[in-house]
């Protein structure tokens, strides 16, 4: 009866239509009460107005401390509960703005809140004094360093423990391998009947499998060398061959002499290159037979000239038999493509403790991107350069610190070879 007054105010002041009016307000006892009030209709007629009034003493009681704190209001601000009165102000006891602006201060301190809006026009503001997790978190750190105090002694113990004895059979090991290394049969001898025991029986176990690997691949690489330079050395270019017979074959109807002298050549050449007796020959043996193949190689093409030139005291250098024809074929196949008037340079020359072999020729030379192949440590054969190919692995196999490169200004093309015994 005695809201009888204020239930009349809402209703005159608000079309209610569909909706629910919330509405909080202080009793003359100083009371903070929520009233809900919503039209109840029949046949689209309003017949009355159901209402609900809350006390908000009855919500929660108050309570009071460094708890968290709440605060439910209105949007006018009116309080309808609280947990404490610590941020109402005026006879109204609304709710403070400074708390209503998030995180805040007080002469209390500082406080963290959140806000959140509820159905229809009601708010909630929980918050908490930031003064109780600054405790917290001094006790957990005071915790956590006591913690890691205690961990560092005992771990300061173990690791002076571990380390000595550690230290101790590194030493020993690192002995041992120093045995090893002096005597390749030498095996580690270790009976401490830890980790470090089966570390050396391991050791001792690889040991003996890389000595039989290194045994096998010595073996294994030996036979591949050979195989290597005994395939190279019978690599013959069958262009020349078939070449020279057909130069053989129409120099039979017009000249005999010719013929016979091609003959000759071409058998001498022939029995060389399949000789088994030797892998390596002096140089002025090996030109001898290059000389021969040019020969022919003048009778077959008119303009080609060539000249050799060779000193003396490079005439009985060991090289590898024929090492410097498939560099010759190699510049004939090529040079006669853009001309006939080829000409081809041999000079052989010794500087220190270095013989240096230069063939050069005038046949067009090489593009830079086939040259920068050619002079790369991983250059492989291929059928454009087999010749090249087949030189220089051959050189680097009988003479492994030796240099082998090729140059190419202009229209000229310049194979240069430095031997280092």
């Amino acid at each position: 009866i005695r809201l009888i007054y204020f239930l009349n105010t809402v209703v005159d002041n608000n079309p209610l239509e569909e909706k629910v009016i919330r509405r909080i307000f202080m009793t003359p006892q100083r009371e903070h009460t929520l009233l809900s009030l919503k039209k109840i209709k029949e046949d689209s007629y309003t017949i009355g107005y159901a209402a609900f009034l809350m006390n908000g003493n009855d919500f929660l009681q108050n309570s009071s401390g460094n708890g968290t704190q709440y605060l439910l209001y209105d949007n006018y601000h009116n309080v309808f509960s609280s947990s404490s009165f610590e941020f109402l102000k005026g006879s109204l006891e609304k709710v403070s703005s400074e708390v209503r602006d998030g995180n805040f201060q007080s002469e209390e301190g500082n406080y963290y809140s959140k806000h959140r809006l509820l159905e229809s026009n009601m708010n909630l503001i929980v918050y908490k004094k930031l003064e109780s997790l600054n405790i917290l978190w001094r006790f957990s750190f005071s915790i956590v360093m006591i913690l890691v105090f205690f961990l560092l002694l005992f771990s300061r113990y173990s690791s002076k423990k571990i380390a000595y004895n550690n230290s101790r059979y590194v030493e020993f090991i690192s002995n041992e391998m120093k045995k090893v290394t002096n005597n390749k049969n030498y095996r580690f001898k270790i009976e401490s009947k830890d980790e470090f025991q089966f570390l050396s029986e391991n050791i001792n176990q690889m040991l003996d499998e890389l000595e039989e690997l290194n045994q096998n691949n010595i073996s294994l690489l030996k036979e591949n060398v050979i195989s290597e330079r005994k395939m190279l050395e019978a690599q013959f270019n069958p262009h020349f061959l078939y070449n020279t017979l057909e130069t053989i074959r129409v120099a039979t109807y017009y000249d005999t002499e010719l013929a016979n002298k091609l003959i000759l050549n071409l058998n001498t050449i022939l029995r060389y290159s399949i000789s088994k007796m030797n892998e390596v020959a002096a140089i002025k043996t090996d030109m001898l037979y290059i000389k021969n193949y040019l020969e022919i190689c003048k009778e077959r093409f008119e303009q080609f000239t060539f000249d050799i030139t060779i000193e003396e005291q490079t005439e009985e250098f060991l090289i590898p038999k024929l090492l410097i024809l498939p560099i010759v074929e190699n510049s004939m196949k090529y040079g006669f493509r853009d001309r006939r008037d080829l000409h081809l340079s041999i000079n052989i020359v010794r500087t220190g403790e270095s013989l240096t072999i230069q063939i050069s020729d005038n046949g067009g030379g090489i593009d830079d991107s086939t040259l920068v192949k050619v002079n790369s440590n991983v250059f492989k054969k291929s059928g454009n350069h087999h010749g090249l190919y087949n030189a220089k692995r051959r050189l680097l196999l009988m003479y492994p610190n030796s240099y082998f490169k090729v140059k190419s200004p202009g229209e000229h093309t310049t194979v240069i070879m430095k031997i280092r015994e």
